[in-house]
């Protein structure tokens, strides 16, 4: 992470944050930058990965964002420019 993508997600909603630093740059292929290319992103992945676990012991419940959540998250990080969706058609043939 660099300091652009620091200040790009310095005032987003933590749900974002975590999406980008857990998941997305998690996926991503380092060499192409493109997240999916080597592994399978889907909605239900992310949703999984954004799931609110509390301890064993606490009688709270797992939550878990609907893909509406999820599909504003993507949004609001397109909108900063750390994301940009890209065809992989159009990029690869």
């Amino acid at each position: 992470m660099n300091r652009g993508e620091h200040a790009a997600l310095d005032y987003l909603p933590y749900r974002a944050q975590v999406l980008y630093l857990m998941c997305l740059r998690y996926c991503m292929d380092y060499p192409s930058g493109i997240v999916g290319l080597t592994r399978p992103v889907t909605y239900r992945l992310l949703r999984e990965q954004l799931e609110i676990r509390p301890p064993p012991q606490s009688r709270e419940q797992v939550t878990s964002p609907s893909r509406g959540e999820v599909r504003a998250s993507i949004e609001q990080l397109e909108r900063v420019g750390l994301i940009e969706r890209i065809s992989l058609e159009s990029q690869w043939g």
